[in-house]
């Protein structure tokens, strides 16, 4: 007999092999898709973003060199290309070293490694791993630098320079870039929000990445060049959004480079550094009336502190003029000198040099040898006058003892010259000069002789022998009557070299006894007949020279 239960048995069983081989072609079109390349798909998720900032600190693993502080003064943009080498535009501001396997960039920055106004290259890195078909490569990025701190005190990234410039690095050692196409195609910045909550925003269009790049794009900021005591707080920076050129989000989570020290950016003001001065003079001795030069070297001989704000203040001596300096920045209040160094990182140095005049009046009794003086860091006993250079900066000094330095400088009277000419100056006549000194530190002398028009007509410098200068002849032209000049200059060492000891001038007539009418002048004479050939008949047998 024929079950009806026997029939629903084989249709059910029917109906789950059915079921089954559709749902067995279902996972086989879905792996099939996956084996699929779908580049559009995974889009976004092909780059990494992360931010840093380059490391300002020197003698820090695992990279130990530092960027130069620049402040922008020093420092230019390389240009619009968008790709170049940082080793040359900023060297030692690097995402990776000594190794692409050594990420020297940190993420946070520290009051006591930087220096007011400079430079900070902040670092992005861009890793891609798969497809960029869809969008060909290219995505853009914001970023924002507060200018002021989360306190609300005035100080941070400084908003006249905005973002000042940036650029794919090619020289970092973590670039890898094997169709050497990637750069920074455009960049836009300004400033949002206002007062305490204002930042600059920077947005950047980077174009040419590849599947497998690892991309290091630098971006340059400035600090502000002033911070008001008391200032508190952090000064943030962050990673704002990314996505491709054709929209699609890049995720990165939240990433900022704070610049902070517990809070407190008031670090400036209360990190403990050691800078130190030093000075020398030349020439010493020196002659009264003659130039003195100072050169002065500051430098951070700290191992690990920038000193921030370093002022250097010069005294001159009353016996000293001044007539210029090797930097641009400083003032003068009466005899003080006051140069703004910035800031010195450690191991730096700055120099500075001062050139002044020595008063005619300046004292020569106090030291009546021919030595130089010695400086140091107390006041100097022995001395016909000294200069003292002082060294400060915003930030406490570990050893106040080098930073105030004393040069003493020897000062020699100044000689008299005697002239003596071996005949009277005639045109067309050779004359010859003997000078003397008194007294006499020189060995060569240089001898300039000038027409009453100041045109120099012969210069020569000659040794000292016998105690006596003695120039060679000199023929006077002819047609240059009147009052010369003869100027001298005279050298501590030979053939004009050394220090200059000594100047002098002397004047001395110059007549020349036959009238003369020269070439090109014009003689009128109201005459007649007879009279004027008579004349034109003598008149004959003179040289053009003289009619």
């Amino acid at each position: 007999m024929h079950s009806p239960f026997a029939n629903q048995s084989k249709n059910m069983l029917l109906c789950g092999v059915r079921y089954r081989s559709v749902i067995l072609l279902i996972l086989g079109i879905g792996i099939l898709l996956s084996a699929m390349p779908f580049e559009a798909q995974a889009a976004s998720g092909s780059y990494d973003i992360k931010w840093y900032a380059a490391d300002p600190a020197v003698n820090r693993a695992p990279y130990l060199p530092t960027y130069i502080k620049y402040t922008p003064a020093y420092i230019s943009c390389p240009g619009s290309a968008g790709r170049y080498s940082g080793s040359t535009v900023l060297p030692n501001a690097v995402l990776y070293g000594p190794t692409s396997s050594d990420r020297d960039a940190v993420t946070s920055l520290a009051p006591r490694t930087l220096a007011l106004g400079q430079i900070v290259p902040f670092e992005v890195e861009i890793s891609v791993s798969g497809g960029t078909t869809p969008e060909n490569g290219i995505i853009t990025f914001s970023t924002s630098f507060n200018t002021n701190t989360t306190s609300g005190s005035n100080f941070g990234f400084d908003p006249a320079y905005k973002v000042y410039c940036a650029f794919v690095d090619t020289s970092d050692p973590g670039t890898i870039d094997p169709g050497n196409n990637a750069k920074v195609d455009s960049y836009t910045s300004g400033l949002n929000g206002t007062g305490t909550n204002q930042y600059i925003n920077g947005t950047f269009r980077v174009s040419g990445l590849d599947n497998g790049d690892n991309i290091v794009v630098e971006v340059w900021v400035f600090l502000k060049s002033k911070i008001p005591s008391g200032s508190t707080g952090n000064v943030q920076t962050n990673l704002i959004r990314a996505q491709t050129a054709n929209g699609t989000k890049i995720n990165f989570g939240t990433q900022t480079v704070p610049l902070l020290r517990i809070d407190d950016v008031n670090e400036f003001f209360t990190e403990i550094n050691d800078l130190a001065v030093t000075k020398t003079d030349i020439p010493d001795p020196v002659v009264q009336g003659q130039q003195l030069r100072y050169n002065i070297t500051l430098k951070n001989i700290g191992d690990s502190n920038v000193s921030n704000m370093v002022i250097a203040t010069d005294t001159l001596s009353p016996s000293l003029s001044f007539v210029s300096a090797s930097v641009a920045s400083y003032t003068i209040d009466g005899r003080n000198i006051t140069f703004n160094a910035g800031a010195l990182s450690p191991g730096e140095t700055k120099n500075i040099t001062i050139v002044t005049n020595v008063n005619s009046a300046a004292p020569t009794n106090n030291d009546t040898t021919m030595n130089s003086e010695t400086g140091g860091y107390s006041i100097p006993t022995f001395f016909d006058i000294y200069n003292r250079v002082l060294i400060c900066a915003m930030c406490k000094d570990a050893d106040p003892s080098n930073n105030i330095y004393y040069q003493p400088t020897n000062v020699l009277q100044a000689p008299v010259y005697n002239y003596i000419f071996n005949q009277t100056a005639t045109c067309g006549s050779p004359l010859k000069l003997t000078v003397s000194s008194t007294p006499s530190y020189g060995l060569s002398l240089q001898i300039v002789w000038k027409d009453q028009n100041g045109t120099i007509h012969h210069s020569e410098t000659v040794e000292k022998i016998g105690g006596v200068y003695t120039s060679a002849s000199f023929i006077v032209p002819p047609n240059s009557g009147g009052t010369w000049t003869v100027e001298v200059t005279e050298y501590s060492g030979s053939a004009g070299t050394g220090n200059i000891v000594g100047t002098g001038t002397t004047t001395f007539p110059v007549t020349c006894g036959v009238p003369e009418f020269p070439v090109g002048s014009s003689l009128f004479l109201l005459v007649t007949g007879v009279g004027y050939l008579g004349m034109r008949k003598k008149m004959a047998g003179f040289s053009n020279d003289k009619r």
